[in-house]
């Protein structure tokens, strides 16, 4: 699901105008800003290890949500470039994420469960373009980006859980379960 949401602010972030209907930034900084940003999902394993998948996820999901309504309802220029910034922070973290989360959610085949996870998001980008454009052309820009948060923070609510072939246990359960010993 992290794909569907990213599409307002990775394919249309560009083109917004702020408030008084000045024209966007320029897609090239926008994507440089998104690009540095996302160096911060480096730390995704980290971030796990310490808090937990559950709350990595959620905090981040957040942090997307956030960000696609603050374009979608008209930021200026330069709150857009800082809000690539950390779109790209968000949206990094989170791939890193659903790949721990796949790895662990099939542990005896990670190689499928990387498959799946790097699938799933490339599903979610391709659906989540039309949908997003009939949104724009119908009800506009607020109700597209209204619905495209909301569909970021909807993802929270999926739980990880991690499998073993003898038990499951939710990966939130103890956050030292990524620790090597």
């Amino acid at each position: 699901m992290i794909a569907i949401p990213a599409v307002p602010r990775g394919d249309w972030g560009r083109h917004a105008r702020d408030r008084r209907g000045r024209r966007g930034i320029q897609g090239g900084l926008l994507w440089t800003c998104i690009g540095a940003g996302g160096i911060a999902g480096a730390w995704a394993g980290t971030l796990v290890g310490r808090f937990g998948l559950g709350r990595v996820h959620g905090a981040f999901l957040g942090l997307m949500s956030a960000n696609i309504l603050a374009v979608g309802y008209g930021i200026g220029p330069g709150l857009a470039l800082v809000g690539g910034a950390f779109f790209g922070a968000a949206y990094v973290m989170l791939t890193g994420v659903y790949l721990i989360w796949s790895i662990h959610a099939l542990p005896d085949r990670p190689a499928t469960g990387l498959m799946v996870g790097c699938l799933t998001i490339a599903v979610g980008q391709t659906a989540g373009a039309p949908v997003f454009g009939l949104l724009m052309a119908g009800p506009g820009p607020g109700p597209a980006v209204a619905r495209f948060g909301g569909i970021a923070l909807l993802a929270g609510f999926f739980r990880a859980e991690a499998r073993s072939p003898t038990r499951t246990h939710s990966l939130d359960a103890k956050p030292s379960a990524f620790r090597r010993s």
